[in-house]
Formats: C-alpha cells, sequence, structure tokens
C-alpha cells in the first residue's frame, strides 16, 4: 500500500491520510521482477485516471482500467481519512511510529514512537520522543501510558 499525505498549514492539527488499497493477492500475481518497470507505467496511467474521472468520462475510465489490469495492476478508488488529534492528558505510545510518525504528528511531545527501524525513525519530522524498540519486547513501566497506537 502506497501512502501519500497532504501538507499540514502551519497550526492546523488535522492529518489528511490519502491511500490506494490494493488486494492482498497483489504480490503473489505480480513478482517483483514483472513489476521492474511498471512504477513508470503505472503512474502515467494513474495520471490519466485522474483527468478522466475529473472529466466524468466513464468508458475512458473502464479502458484504462483494464491497461492497468493487463500492467498486472490493480485500480481502487482513493480512501480519504481524516485525524484530529488524540484527546488525553498523559503519554501516547506510538507503536509503529516510524516513517510518516502521523500520531506525533498529531499529539507531538505527548508521544513516545516506537519502531524496529533506525532509519523509519530518522525520517520521521515530528516533536515525538523516538526509540529504537520491537513492540513485543516493551521496556516501559505499567501504567505508563494514557493510549496506545499502531496505525500501519
Amino acid at each position: 500500500m502506497g501512502v501519500s499525505h497532504a501538507a499540514i498549514p502551519e497550526g492546523d492539527k488535522r492529518w489528511t491520510i490519502r491511500h490506494w488499497r490494493l488486494p492482498p493477492c497483489f504480490l503473489k500475481q505480480n513478482p517483483p521482477s514483472r513489476l521492474k518497470n511498471a512504477p513508470k507505467a503505472a503512474g502515467k496511467l494513474s495520471q490519466a485516471y485522474a483527468i478522466a474521472k475529473a472529466a466524468n468520462n466513464a468508458q475512458l475510465m473502464t479502458e484504462i482500467v483494464g491497461q492497468f489490469q493487463r500492467l498486472g495492476q490493480f485500480v481502487a478508488d482513493m480512501q480519504r481519512i481524516e485525524m484530529n488529534p488524540i484527546e488525553t492528558k498523559g503519554w501516547i505510545l506510538d507503536i509503529g511510529g516510524g516513517g510518516e510518525g502521523i500520531i506525533g504528528q498529531l499529539n507531538g511531545r505527548q508521544v513516545v514512537a516506537i519502531d524496529t527501524s533506525r532509519e523509519a525513525l530518522e525520517e520521521t519530522q515530528n516533536d515525538a520522543l523516538k526509540v529504537v524498540m520491537d513492540a513485543t519486547d516493551l521496556r516501559f513501566l505499567s501504567a505508563s501510558f494514557d493510549r496506545c497506537t499502531a496505525f500501519f
């Protein structure tokens, strides 16, 4: 699943997530060797699909979906989720908090973000406390957190 996000206007604590939903069988039907040159073609088809959708041209949209299928790609409508900061006065444990670090973007210094990947934590742009840790072996005292999230 590819995830992209819209920029958050300064001072705005909402977060908008947009993503394409792919069926679980996707990688079985599309081994990496087959997908080697597919991303560029899929990107162009995505642009064409967006134009056809904006023009409300159902026939062209159907033809483009057929091209995606021949390429071994799947098309689904974009999903949109709007999230607000978590309301709590205590600490929030964010499991898998690296990468986009959405919970840290929403709640900043209230968040302790853990991830097994140091690189994922380093790329996160937020004020959360970042700790390399495996969620199957937590090293915190009981009742350290009021809330726990695992957002993937």
